[in-house]
């Protein structure tokens, strides 16, 4: 990316406590980083996520709905059980992937 190139648009699928505070916060600290779009299933995670990024956050309840805004990459910070298809679904729109590994 150059100075004159527009913001990375990052989507972050999985906003529970380590896809907002491992990733959230700091992909926010990032010049040229915009975080465009959050999904979990909890209604208190999302709000939770918009009130760190801002109101301009959008925020989905499924994942997929993610990968419907214009994006560059996903962090994907899925339950384990999702990384497979959410990271090639992402993989199918020709994003880069970040995905979390199981712990």
């Amino acid at each position: 990316m150059t100075e004159a190139s527009s913001p990375l648009r990052v989507g972050l699928m999985g906003a529970g406590w380590f896809g907002r505070e491992a990733h959230l916060r700091n992909l926010l600290k990032i010049p040229g980083v915009s975080v465009v779009a959050a999904s979990s299933r909890s209604d208190a995670s999302l709000e939770a996520a918009r009130a760190i990024a801002g109101e301009q956050l959008q925020t989905h309840h499924d994942w997929r709905d993610v990968l419907q805004h214009e994006l560059d990459a996903v962090i994907i910070a899925l339950t384990n059980d999702q990384h497979c298809e959410a990271t090639m679904e992402a993989l199918d729109r020709n994003l880069h992937v970040l995905c979390e590994k199981p712990l």
